[in-house]
Order: C-alpha cells, then sequence, then structure tokens
C-alpha cells in the first residue's frame, strides 16, 4: 500500500512539473517578436530574435507581435471632389509594428490597428483628393497626391507604434448612375462630332479636289524644283557647271513623268524648307531626311534613298574613329541630320578643346577641312567617297563609320497637298519597279546593291510563339508590343482603299472597301522597326537589313463585319488624328484604337482590282505597299 502511494504521489509531482516548465517556457517563431508583461506591465525587453525562452509562471504573460509587414484594405469609400463629382475610392495601406509596447498599449492587436488606420485612410483621402480634379487623381497628380496621403498616414500612425510603409489607390470609378450619365453624355459628343466629321470631310474633298486640279496645271505648266548642288554624287555640277547627280536625274525623271520641262534651282540646306512653304518650289528633290519634327511643317514622300555615315578628316589630325573627335574642332552643314547629331554628341563630351561649327553649304565645309579651320566632319558614305576619289583634296581620308542611324530622305511637298504627295509615291514606286532607281544608283554611287526601299509586311512576333511575322496588331497591352509604341515607332500606311476576302465557292472574294465611291485618301495607324533576318515573298526571300511594319487593328464595324468579323483596321480620317497619331504620347495615341463608324466606310467594289497609274494606291493582305514613315 505504502508502495502505491509513493508512485501516485511521484506521477503526481512529475505532472506538476511537466505543467509548470511548459508554464515557464515559450517559443518566438521567426515572423513574430514578444513581449513579457507582469500584471499588464512590461518586465523585460523586447524579444524579437526566433528560440526558446522563460518566464516566470502564473505571473508572467506573453504577447506575440507579428513582425511582418501587414496590409489594410480599405472599403470603397465615395470622395467629393473639386470639380463636385463624386468618386468611389478603392485603396488600401501596407504597414508594420515599429513600437510593440505602444502598439499592444495604444490598439491592443492588429484588429485595432486596422480600425485606427481604416478612419485615418478614410479622412486624408476626403483631405488630399477634395482639391484634385478627376484627371489629376487617375493621371496627372498621381504620384503627388498618393505622396501627401501616405504621409498624413505616416504622422497619424506613429501614436499607435505603427510605421507606414505604403498607400495606394486601386481604383477610382464614377458612381454607377453617374457612369451610365458620363457614357450617354460621350455618345452623344461622338454622334455630333461624327456629322461634324462628315460635314467637314465632305466639304474638304471638294476643296482638295479642286486644289489638286489647279496644282496639277501648275506643275504642267512648269515644274520647278529645288535642288542642292553640292552634295555629291547627289547634287553637283560638271566641268561645265551643269548640274549632274542622282537627285538632279530623278528630278528631270519627275519632269519627264509628268511631260513637263524641269528647272532645276540650286537651293541650299537650310533653305529647302522656307523656299517650299514660300512658293518658290512646287517639289523638293534633295535628299531631305523625314523626321517627326520636319513632318509637322511639311509633307513627305515615301523614302527614296537611304545614307549611312563616314568621318572625312584631314590627314594628321590625330582622329582615327568617332570618338576620337571629341576635343577637335569638328563641323558639318547646318540642318543636315547628321549635322545635328554631331553637335549633339560634341555637347555631351563636354571638351572644352573642343567645338562645333555650322556651315551654310557642304562646299564650305570641305574648304575649311582642308583648310585647318576644321579637323573632321561626318557625312554620308556616299559624299565622303565621291570627295576623296575626285582628287580635289589631297589632304582628306575617310577613317571609319559614323555610329548614326540609316537617314532615309524623301522628296518633299506642302503638308496639305496630299494629290501632289500621292503621286510622288507613285513616282518613287515606279521608279523602283521599272529597275531606273537601281540604275541611277549604279551610275553616281557606283559598286554594290542599292539599298532596299521596300518596307516589308510583317513585324517580329513573340519569340515564345516562334517570332512569325505579324501584321495585323491586336492586344497593344501585351508586353512584346509595348516597346515599339513610342513616337519614333509609329507610322502611317496611307490607302484609298483595302479588301478582306469574302468566304465563297469554289474561290474566295475580294470586297474592297473605301471612305466613298470617289476613294479619298486615308490612313492605317501602323508600327514600324529596323529588323535583320529574312524577308520578303517566299520566292525570293531577302537575308539582311529591313524595315517591317504591321498595322493595328480593333473589333470590326458593321459593315466590315459581315465579311470579316474578327477585325479591322484602324483608320486615320483626317490630319488631326495623324498629327495625334504620331506626335501623341501612347495612351492618348491608343485611344485612336477604335472602328470607324458605321457609316463612315462602304464595300467600293468587289472583285480584283488594279489601279491606274495616276490612282492612289490600295492595300490588299498579299500586295506590298508604300509606307512614309
Amino acid at each position: 500500500m505504502s508502495r502505491s502511494l509513493n508512485g501516485v504521489a511521484l506521477a503526481a509531482i512529475a505532472v506538476v512539473a511537466i505543467i509548470l516548465v511548459s508554464m515557464s517556457t515559450f517559443i518566438v517563431n521567426p515572423t513574430e517578436q514578444a513581449l513579457i508583461l507582469r500584471f499588464g506591465q512590461p518586465v523585460r525587453d523586447l524579444i524579437d530574435a526566433p528560440g526558446l525562452y522563460f518566464k516566470w509562471p502564473f505571473v508572467d504573460t506573453v504577447v506575440y507581435i507579428d513582425k511582418r509587414i501587414l496590409a489594410l484594405d480599405n472599403e470603397r469609400q465615395e470622395v467629393l471632389v473639386s470639380d463636385n463629382q463624386r468618386l468611389e475610392v478603392d485603396a488600401f495601406v501596407r504597414y508594420h509594428i515599429a513600437d510593440p509596447l505602444l502598439f499592444y498599449q495604444s490598439v491592443f492587436d492588429t484588429r485595432g490597428a486596422d480600425a485606427q488606420l481604416g478612419g485615418m485612410l478614410n479622412s486624408a483621402l476626403r483631405r488630399s483628393l477634395s482639391g484634385a480634379s478627376i484627371t489629376d487623381i487617375v493621371r496627372d497628380k498621381r504620384d503627388a497626391l498618393m505622396a501627401d496621403i501616405r504621409d498624413q498616414m505616416i504622422v497619424g500612425a506613429k501614436r499607435f507604434g505603427l510605421d507606414v510603409v505604403d498607400v495606394r489607390i486601386k481604383r477610382a470609378d464614377l458612381p454607377a448612375e453617374n457612369s451610365e450619365a458620363v457614357f450617354r453624355r460621350m455618345q452623344t459628343e461622338r454622334q455630333q462630332r461624327a456629322a461634324s466629321y462628315r460635314a467637314q470631310g465632305s466639304q474638304q474633298s471638294q476643296q482638295i479636289k479642286a486644289e489638286a486640279d489647279r496644282k496639277v496645271t501648275v506643275i504642267t505648266a512648269e515644274a520647278q524644283q529645288k535642288s542642292t548642288l553640292d552634295f555629291p554624287p547627289m547634287g553637283s555640277r560638271d566641268v561645265d557647271n551643269n548640274p549632274i547627280g542622282f537627285d538632279v536625274d530623278t528630278c528631270n525623271d519627275l519632269a519627264k513623268a509628268l511631260g513637263v520641262k524641269a528647272e532645276i534651282v540650286e537651293t541650299p540646306f537650310p533653305q529647302r524648307i522656307p523656299a517650299l512653304l514660300s512658293g518658290k518650289a512646287d517639289v523638293g528633290v534633295a535628299s531631305t531626311s523625314n523626321t517627326l519634327e520636319r513632318a509637322k511643317t511639311i509633307g513627305f514622300s515615301n523614302l527614296y534613298f537611304v545614307f549611312t555615315f563616314n568621318i572625312l578628316n584631314r590627314k594628321g589630325s590625330g582622329i582615327t574613329n568617332y570618338e576620337s573627335q571629341k576635343g577637335h574642332l569638328v563641323g558639318s552643314t547646318a540642318g543636315t541630320y547628321e549635322a545635328i547629331a554631331l553637335e549633339k554628341d560634341v555637347k555631351a563630351w563636354n571638351d572644352p578643346k573642343g567645338s562645333f561649327h555650322p556651315y551654310q553649304s557642304r562646299a564650305d565645309v570641305f574648304l575649311a577641312l582642308s583648310q585647318g579651320q576644321i579637323d573632321a566632319t561626318d557625312v554620308t558614305s556616299t559624299v565622303a567617297s565621291a570627295i576623296v576619289q575626285s582628287g580635289k583634296y589631297p589632304n582628306l581620308e575617310i577613317t571609319g563609320d559614323a555610329p548614326y542611324e540609316k537617314d532615309y530622305v524623301a522628296l518633299i511637298a506642302l503638308r496639305g497637298e496630299q494629290g501632289v504627295l500621292n503621286y510622288l509615291n507613285l513616282f518613287i514606286s515606279h521608279q523602283v519597279r521599272t529597275g531606273r532607281y537601281q540604275e541611277l544608283y549604279q551610275k553616281w554611287v557606283g559598286a554594290g546593291s542599292p539599298p532596299d526601299l521596300t518596307t516589308r509586311w510583317g513585324m517580329p512576333g513573340p519569340p515564345q510563339f516562334g517570332g512569325a511575322p505579324i501584321t495585323n496588331i491586336r492586344n497593344v497591352g501585351s508586353p512584346h508590343w509595348r516597346g515599339w509604341l513610342g513616337k519614333h515607332n509609329r507610322c502611317i500606311v496611307p490607302a484609298t482603299s483595302f479588301c478582306e476576302y469574302a468566304d465563297t465557292k469554289p474561290r474566295k472574294t475580294p470586297k474592297w472597301f473605301a471612305l466613298g465611291k470617289d476613294r479619298p485618301l486615308f490612313a492605317f495607324a501602323g508600327l514600324w522597326t529596323p529588323w535583320r533576318g529574312v524577308r520578303g515573298p517566299k520566292s525570293a526571300p531577302v537575308d539582311g537589313q529591313h524595315e517591317l511594319f504591321g498595322f493595328l487593328t480593333t473589333e470590326a464595324n458593321a459593315v466590315v463585319a459581315p465579311i470579316h468579323p474578327k477585325a479591322m483596321p484602324v483608320i486615320l480620317t483626317t490630319p488631326e488624328e495623324v498629327d495625334l497619331w504620331l506626335l501623341a504620347d501612347a495612351p492618348t495615341a491608343l485611344e485612336l484604337q477604335r472602328p470607324l463608324p458605321d457609316d463612315a466606310l462602304r464595300i467600293v467594289a468587289s472583285g480584283e482590282k488594279e489601279d491606274s497609274p495616276r490612282e492612289a494606291v490600295s492595300l490588299c493582305q498579299d500586295q506590298e505597299p508604300m509606307l512614309p514613315l
């Protein structure tokens, strides 16, 4: 009996010991920190390292505090903004507990913290957003407003031992009833704008036709064209002082196509565009680079030549490559593509010994270079070769390539002369198709193949899907297209009609769509990029450097959908829309990705179609288009 009682006693003591040990120890996890309270008061330093710890049983209490960044996803709040409109705002807060003791004493746990932060967030939203417009909130001042709200939250949260890490607005929407009213108003405005565009388009159509007829009469009477004659082999004078060169022959070819006599007026590079705008010339055949800035003032044709660049320097100058021009006196013809690029680099080099000098003509540049006034200039490879081979400047030499992008040049005319520009496009296409372009290249430039002026269908596709060429671009939100949405990769594809194939038997039938029976000019909103690889028709693929393009598509309208229900091209019908697509920021430009109104498009023909030489280009999926970039 005594042994039995002793066993029970030992067991009881063991149980009590286990209970005491379990009540005297506690574990702190890596994601936690712990406070030790005795009768509600802290008795030890904060424990923030993970491990096993001891405390006095019965009298000590352990409070665990989360060390991680916590989130409060606030309920949607209605806010009155500056323009007296109600806005439903959905925001969230990220925070962590910086002072565990103050946190415990002030809000006790995360539910209390969320309640306090929620109230502060609502107040901060109302204070900050009440003075802002909807446009400020969703676009113009979003970051500044977020910073102001966050600063308010940081100050308020410190009272509770909290540190606010971030505050963001997830959504900002009009109330449902306001949205419906806005949509109705937008629909009415769009209908009014469409009616206005149709009326203006009809008026402009008559004006353009009348002006085109007048222009043809003027050009037919006398084709006066501007050219630069100090830019061999594009334009120069022979020993008898007669104009010669690639541009001169091109100018004469254009006059011959029109059935008139060309009057070639020598014009320095800086005066090309002013001469055109002042009416002293009708067309410029002067190797003019087709930049976006210039496109705001004048109209460009398709490309008719492409230049690369060399460094031309005086022998003994010590210049061996492009970078070694740093610290030297360099110069170029004012206003040219290479002059703008070289002057920019000289400023970037910031060497007090070096400087850039602009000149009025290339003859002035070469004279200054040969006489030692400057040490080097950057010119097109065609000019550099012609100058060295001429023997006129024996102290000049070519020392390498200038790392500039290719200089794409075009014929120029007044920006509003769409009929003239359209004819110039057809003329250039004819020069290429007949072999005249290659003939002139061999005559004036010499050995080698002329630059390929064909802009080819098919942007590079996503690598994960094999990289197959893509012409119709719909999902502009894809990361694959995002890098090509900037201004420098946008282009337009001019056309007067386009076709989709009706699913007829035994062969599909082309259906031609245009803005009207007379097929007025419009443009597709396109993207382009330089690319190296294999492109071209299957019968004659070309491996090399190409200019590729595609155009944006959108959902089909009621006219296109019966023939091609999946999509239709994004069509630009006014100069304002063209300017918006080429010059606006990407979000604004992409607002043009919408179907053309149903009454703005019609089927004008059925079956195969071939335009006469003087008609505008029509585009179908199996044709090579003409594309001014």
